[in-house]
């Protein structure tokens, strides 16, 4: 089971200062689940990855 790397002391913090609902990112695990699924798929020199928005609804990430 993951643990939130929040206190609720914390998150009621953001709330107050954010418009519910709001997302946490974990920006260390998404930079290297991205950096492990390149690595996967770095042998073909043609890869690219398609991204669907409809699985993150912040094209930022």
């Amino acid at each position: 089971m993951k643990t939130i790397p929040f206190s609720k002391k914390q998150i009621e913090k953001l709330e107050k200062k954010f418009k519910t609902p709001f997302y946490i990112y974990d920006e260390k695990a998404i930079r290297k689940n991205t950096k492990e699924f390149l690595e996967a798929f770095s042998w073909n020199t043609n890869f690219k990855e398609y991204f669907a928005l409809k699985a993150c609804p912040n094209p930022h990430i």
